[in-house]
């Protein structure tokens, strides 16, 4: 074991924090860029991010306990010097998450109060909703909030965002008392149910989640993440206390029969939140500050570097409250209960290169994707991913990575009439895969059609135009007034979409007909149309 000191100051105080760390196994150093102290120290809880697709500025979102002062919002894409430019009043932020450019706030107990922000101005953050609160919410990729509830009963609960984003619809429950946070990485969601353990659910149909296993010891299951290839959870253990465990390490593969194998633990801090970025762990650890660990190897993490944001020393809930690493930049927001916001860079990480707008729009048959991105730096292409409309089974549809020098375009021509489809682009670099939000495009249905002859009344032919919603065989017959079949223009397997005949007034037989009243009637799949056509001499 070893042990180092950060120096640090804060308020003109000059204070050192001794830290017991593990060996240090790989390269990387923690710097910090800038800082922003927050009106109310002492009530300063989570952080999250949000990118700007219309500037592609990054924004550090800072909740504050105090009375009903929400969120701060502050510009950090100069990390030098974050700027407080904004506020999302009327609720005590504790936990927020982004979807789209909404923001998610609850005041982490449950009851009313959570609220709902519109960041379209991000520079005026506009109040369009309400939801019922929680301690903690997660929201994945497709756009469903899980609240982790507070108060009896409590317990998680999913909602669907995705058909009135200020408006969630509660769509799950599990009943069981004592969640505290949750996480959904792909199709799994990580219910860390305190000292009922981690539940690990498949959330494929978000609708009726099926619980596959859970991860059980006598730990608080806190929160956590998974490594990026699924096999092992790191989960944290906000009531440690001595030697015990502040990260306990799981093997997840089966998820029914998970195995506790490695953890990390500190006598004099406590462990509070963590994400996993590559091979890294980004660590809030309380009175310890921000701390990085390799799990490279996942049972035995191992201490890279950190920064001690606080002067408290001990274990308790002090210090260092929340940690996010997804920004485009690669620079970290750390939140600190009585300094506020720290701004860091690792050397260590492989900055991500982030999807940072993204629209889906069909029309001329095709539907066509546009992108953006802060930066090329490192990029080196682009996948499209689509998926039917079950939002689900996601694939690839470009057999080669997409190169930057194409532009941020691509235009997809293989769908169907009636149909809907979610679109997702990854941006691929070294440091691996960033997709972006979920678009959905509702492909038009197909009219069953037979539209009036041109010109009406004719002589010596007409054109007549018709629509059919699927491939199938199409019949064009033509009858006189009597009801007699006089003319077949079609009899044939045709394919979905407009077609137009020519019809010269003549029947079967090539003869010209008589001056009168006929009646054309379209038949396909037992579905049947008609239109009266006049023809003159």
């Amino acid at each position: 074991m070893q042990t180092f000191h950060r120096l640090l100051v804060v308020a003109g105080v000059v204070a050192f924090h001794a830290i017991v760390v593990r060996p240090v196994l790989a390269d990387g150093t923690v710097s910090l860029l800038g800082q922003y102290a927050l009106e109310h120290p002492g009530s300063v809880t989570d952080v999250w991010g949000y990118v700007d697709g219309n500037t592609n500025k990054e924004y550090a979102l800072v909740g504050d306990q105090f009375g009903t002062s929400g969120v701060a919002i502050i510009d950090v894409t100069n990390p030098t010097n974050p700027t407080h430019v904004a506020q999302a009043m009327g609720v005590a932020g504790f936990d927020m998450k982004v979807w789209d450019h909404y923001l998610y706030v609850v005041h982490g107990n449950r009851g009313p109060g959570g609220r709902i922000f519109d960041l379209a101005d991000v520079l005026a953050p506009e109040p369009v909703g309400d939801f019922e609160s929680s301690h903690n919410l997660f929201i994945d990729d497709g756009g469903y909030m899980y609240l982790s509830m507070a108060g009896a009963p409590r317990e998680l609960r999913g909602y669907n965002l995705n058909a009135n984003p200020t408006s969630p619809l509660l769509i799950w429950q599990d009943g069981l008392d004592g969640p505290h946070d949750a996480a959904v990485i792909g199709t799994i969601l990580y219910d860390f149910h305190g000292y009922l353990g981690t539940r690990i659910y498949d959330v494929t149909d978000p609708f009726s989640p099926t619980l596959l296993g859970v991860a059980s010891d006598a730990t608080f299951h806190h929160s956590g993440y998974p490594t990026e290839d699924g096999k092992h959870l790191f989960v944290t253990h906000e009531r440690a206390t001595g030697s015990d465990p502040d990260i306990t390490v799981w093997n997840i593969e089966d998820p029914a029969a998970a195995v506790k194998v490695g953890d990390i633990f500190d006598t004099d801090a406590t462990a509070h939140n963590l994400y996993i970025v590559g091979d890294f762990a980004y660590v809030a650890y309380y009175t310890a500050g921000f701390r990085v660990y390799d799990v490279s190897d996942p049972t035995q993490p191992a201490f890279v570097d950190g920064f001690d944001t606080s002067v408290r020393s001990g274990e308790g809930w002090e210090g260092s409250f929340g940690v996010y690493p997804f920004g485009p930049s690669g620079n970290i927001y750390v939140s600190d209960i009585d300094n506020g916001l720290y701004v860091f860079s690792f050397s260590g990480a492989t900055k991500a290169v982030m999807i940072v707008s993204f629209e889906a729009n069909y029309s001329g048959g095709v539907v066509a994707l546009e992108w953006q991105v802060p930066s090329a730096d490192g990029l080196q292409g682009f996948h499209i991913y689509r998926s039917p409309g079950d939002h689900e089974d996601y694939r690839r549809l470009n057999q080669t990575l997409i190169p930057p020098h194409l532009g941020y375009h691509y235009q997809d021509a293989d769908v169907e009439p009636g149909k809907s489809y979610w679109y997702r682009v990854g941006a691929v670099n070294n440091g691996g895969e960033s997709l972006s939000q979920p678009r959905m495009v509702a492909i038009p249905q197909r009219k069953f059609v037979l539209y009036q002859n041109v010109p009406n009344p004719f002589n010596p032919a007409t054109t007549i135009t018709y629509d059919i919603p699927r491939d199938g065989r199409v019949k064009l017959l033509v009858y006189n007034s009597l009801g007699q079949r006089v003319r077949t223009l079609v009899d044939d397997f045709q394919t979905v979409g407009p077609h137009t005949v020519v019809w010269d007034g003549r029947n079967d037989d090539e003869r010209r007909l008589a001056t009168g009243v006929y009646f054309m009637r379209l038949l396909v799949s037992g579905r049947v149309d008609s239109r009266r056509a006049v023809l003159l001499k």
